[in-house]
């Protein structure tokens, strides 16, 4: 009889654990798992009656904060006191949209984790973000050129070398240019070292559907993939200027193609642009399921599921261990 009870304690405890672990560990994936969905979608009141005067980013920018040992309160409004959530120490998050308020403060909106709670904002001003493409296209924008050449004399190199920007020594892919079509050049640039970059638009011939890939081809050396990172990724404090990071994805040549390829820039893209990836893929994407706690991410939901699975198991144990006593209860004579 000892034994029995013995044997309810811990499965007790083990419920609670499990209990404990279903959570208490699934949130901490959250700031990690970004939901897909459109950047055109907001659940953000604010922001939905306010949108003409938002400013919104082609694609999701990944941030962190300039004090990685500071915490962050995510507000419903610009300046307001209705906290949605914090953002950890550390952390990494999405802004999908800025404004500026009446005193020429720049605000952020943060898409929500796994779309747990409305999408809210936060202060530009302690912020900082990967420089990458987008941002290159801002501080260089006024060295762009267009280009005089013959984009089709281009798909005579068959090893040609994609950069994610001039100078940033990360190689985006390596493509056989005579097999793309709709090939374009958006803008052209020259570095100090008098190489030239071409900003390209074309189909990727490698995916089943169509996807506009852009990116940069140093049209001086198409096939060296040794040129030095002049450029390299690093954090940049967050600067107005970068308020507009679709100087590239405006492009009308960039635009013309997207369109053509059934895909608007900004609008289905949902990946987000992070350190080693900012390939600039535009994808065609269903239209989701705004409900709220419906965008949850494969690992929350693997987590979810794995915890799930041992508590039901706990739970079977504890109640074959109460049926067991039960009987032996019965079975030991008073």
């Amino acid at each position: 009889m000892r034994l029995g009870k013995n044997r309810c304690g811990l499965s007790f405890w083990l419920l609670v654990l499990c209990i404990t672990l279903l959570f208490g560990l699934a949130p901490a994936t959250a700031w990690a798992d970004v939901v897909s969905l459109p950047l055109t979608y907001t659940n953000n009141a604010f922001c939905n009656e306010h949108g003409a005067e938002c400013t919104s980013f082609a694609y999701p920018m990944s941030f962190t904060l300039s004090d990685q040992s500071a915490s962050r309160t995510v507000s419903a409004a610009p300046g307001s006191a209705d906290a949605l959530a914090q953002i950890p120490a550390g952390a990494a998050f999405t802004i999908i949209s800025t404004y500026e308020d009446p005193n020429n403060e720049a605000w952020g909106l943060v898409r929500a984790p796994n779309n747990e709670w409305g999408d809210g904002w936060v202060a530009m001003d302690t912020l900082e973000l990967e420089y990458n493409t987008y941002t290159f296209g801002v501080d260089h924008q006024k060295e762009f050129a267009a280009y005089a050449g013959d984009s089709t004399a281009l798909q005579a190199d068959h090893a040609a070398v994609i950069w994610d920007w001039p100078g940033s020594g990360i190689i985006d892919q390596t493509v056989d240019l005579g097999a793309v079509s709709a090939l374009s050049v958006a803008t052209s640039y020259t570095d100090a070292d008098g190489r030239q970059w071409l900003y390209l638009s074309y189909l990727d011939p490698g995916q089943s559907k169509s996807v506009t890939v852009a990116g940069w081809l140093c049209a001086s050396d198409a096939s060296d993939t040794g040129i030095p990172a002049f450029y390299p990724p690093h954090l940049v404090n967050w600067q107005p200027r970068y308020t507009d990071l679709n100087v590239l994805a405006a492009l009308p040549q960039v635009q013309a193609l997207a369109a053509a390829s059934s895909v608007t820039p900004g609008t289905s893209s949902s990946a987000t642009v992070s350190p080693g990836q900012s390939k600039a893929k535009l994808e065609p994407s269903a239209e989701p399921d705004n409900t709220p706690g419906s965008g949850l991410a494969l690992t929350t939901v693997l987590l979810i599921s794995g915890l799930a699975a041992v508590l039901a198991v706990a739970a079977i144990v504890l109640i074959r261990l109460f049926i067991r006593s039960k009987k032996r209860e019965k079975s030991t004579p008073h």
